[in-house]
C-alpha cells in the first residue's frame, strides 16, 4: 500500500483527530507497546464494531476486550503466567484463539504460535 493511500485510510477512519491520538496514547501507557494495547484502543473508538466473525457468531471490540481481560485475570492468579513466560497456542483460526493471543499479551507472556 502506497503511503498516501494509507494516510487516506488513517483519514477516513477518523483515526488523525485529537479525540483518537489520546485514546491511542492512553492505551499504550495503561497496557504498554502490545497487542493488549491495540484491542483496549479498538473497543474504545469502535465499541460496537464487529472485530471477529467466525463460524459461531459475531464478537464486538467491547466484548473481546472484556473476555481477553478475563482470561488474562485467570491466567494470571490461576495458571500464574506472567511476563516472560513463553506461551504457544495450537489450534485452529477462531474467536478463542484470539482472545487467548490478546490474554496473553496483556499479561506480558512470550506467545509462539
Amino acid at each position: 500500500m502506497r503511503i498516501d493511500k494509507l494516510g487516506y485510510v488513517i483519514y477516513k477512519m477518523n483515526l488523525l483527530s485529537l479525540k483518537s491520538i489520546f485514546r491511542l496514547i492512553s492505551s499504550i501507557l495503561t497496557r504498554g507497546l502490545n497487542l493488549s494495547a491495540l484491542l483496549h484502543f479498538s473497543s474504545n473508538m469502535f465499541p460496537h464494531h464487529i472485530a471477529i466473525h467466525d463460524s459461531k457468531g459475531s464478537i464486538t471490540y467491547e466484548q473481546l476486550n472484556k473476555t481477553s481481560t478475563k482470561l488474562a485475570n485467570y491466567f494470571y492468579h490461576h495458571e500464574q503466567i506472567k511476563a516472560g513466560i513463553r506461551l504457544g497456542f495450537v489450534c485452529r483460526n477462531h474467536t478463542t484463539l484470539v482472545q487467548g493471543l490478546f490474554a496473553a499479551s496483556r499479561v506480558g507472556a512470550d506467545i509462539f504460535l
